[in-house]
């Protein structure tokens, strides 16, 4: 489910961005650019606080997402990683070592480049940059040519939708550079899995960092794995010791491929994990991962502001939006029918009870009692936190 919600979320990115690069007839309409600025690089240079401020909060909840949901690079490996699945259904990986001073030597070289001037090094180790430069010199002259062809073909029908277009190449050097790019990347994509990504790449050494610490994170149950190796072999970070049970969070790109191949169930994507000797978790407890990954999602684009959905809106039709604004007025209700459903209603049905008497007889605006609500959860948290160490302790001195 959940790597089904990440490759939906990187394909619609991946494919509107690469379109809005290569669109010349303003078919995209002009708010589109925020694809475009919600890029880690450009958004610094530009100094753009918003941008940098959701980009880093989002990699502080989720990890790295944003290297496999919204770096259009980085969705460029996953196709070539996809393409040499496809070829070799044995296709595997295996854990490797962080190549850490390779990692932090690039990062401090972009870093003295910045401040120095030399911008043509930064946008050349930029994925944004790079991936632009392979749609502008390589995929907008065969757009081009496409639609010169088309525009032949129409008009032996006196059908003028489509208009010829010069085909014009930046600069001979943009071309070979664009070229190598595709060669490189491509390469170790379909060789080594997401090397580059890891290893090469400043965004994604500067997120590994923040991610170490990121609020979900990926977690291995010790006692329902029985060392397969299964999701070491399907990781395409290469960031998994099923050996030691860890994983290198500074490299792993929140893909979920570990998730969804582990046979076991014992990869979940959850709150960030203490020492498991610490924890006491049943095995018929529910797993909440997809619930808290679907609470973070929302959180984001609480956060993303109104320019990227109305963006989406804008290009949807109007049959589209119409069946939409009738499918809402039935979400509030559906939402409570989920809810209920999902969570233990009978042991919160007194805080539901409460939050109902303030919205419905006392007037208390609904962002009012969001807040009152995140702050009992903090408590009911902070209070099953004593217990759990509490409980550790004395089973310590039992020892």
């Amino acid at each position: 489910m959940l790597r089904k919600i990440r490759i939906g979320i990187s394909l619609t990115i991946f494919l509107l961005l690469t379109f809005y690069l290569v669109d010349f007839a303003g078919i995209l309409p002009n708010s589109f650019h925020v694809l475009a600025h919600m890029q880690l690089i450009p958004a610094l240079l530009g100094l753009n606080l918003g941008i940098l401020l959701f980009l880093l909060v989002l990699t502080w909840l989720t990890g790295k997402s944003y290297c496999s949901a919204i770096c259009p690079l980085g969705i460029f490996q996953d196709i070539a990683i996809w393409i040499s699945r496809k070829r070799d259904k044995k296709k595997h990986y295996d854990y490797r070592r962080a190549l850490n001073r390779w990692r932090w030597g690039i990062l401090l070289l972009i870093v003295v480049a910045g401040f120095s001037g030399f911008m043509f090094l930064v946008s050349l180790f930029d994925p944004y940059s790079a991936y632009g430069r392979i749609v502008v010199n390589v995929l907008k002259p065969l757009y081009l040519v496409v639609n010169n062809f088309l525009t032949w073909i129409f008009t032996m029908f006196d059908n003028y939708t489509f208009y010829y277009m010069d085909i014009i190449v930046t600069s001979v050097s943009a071309l070979v550079i664009a070229f190598m790019t595709v060669l490189v990347v491509g390469y170790l994509a379909y060789r080594y899995g997401r090397i580059y990504c890891n290893t090469v790449c400043p965004v994604g050494t500067l997120l590994g960092f923040i991610s170490k610490y990121s609020l979900f994170k990926v977690h291995i149950d010790t006692s329902k794995c029985n060392s397969c190796g299964l999701c070491a072999r399907k990781c395409k970070a290469s960031c998994i010791d099923s050996k030691k049970h860890e994983i290198d969070y500074s490299r792993c790109v929140v893909c979920f491929d570990c998730i969804d191949n582990c046979r076991q169930g014992a990869i979940s994507y959850t709150l960030r994990y203490k020492k498991e000797s610490q924890k006491n978790i049943s095995s018929d407890e529910p797993d909440i991962s997809k619930r808290t990954f679907v609470a973070t999602l929302t959180a984001v684009a609480l956060t993303a502001g109104a320019p990227l959905v109305q963006a989406i809106l804008d290009v949807l039709p109007s049959w589209v939006t119409g069946g939409l604004s009738v499918a809402g007025k039935l979400l509030p209700g559906l939402g409570i029918a989920m809810l209920l459903h999902y969570m233990p209603a009978k042991k919160y049905f007194n805080y539901i009870l409460i939050g109902f008497v303030l919205s419905a007889y006392m007037g208390v605006p609904i962002l009012g009692i969001a807040f009152l609500g995140v702050a009992l959860a903090y408590k009911f948290y902070m209070d099953e936190e004593a217990k759990e160490n509490v409980g550790f302790a004395g089973g310590l001195e039992d020892e």
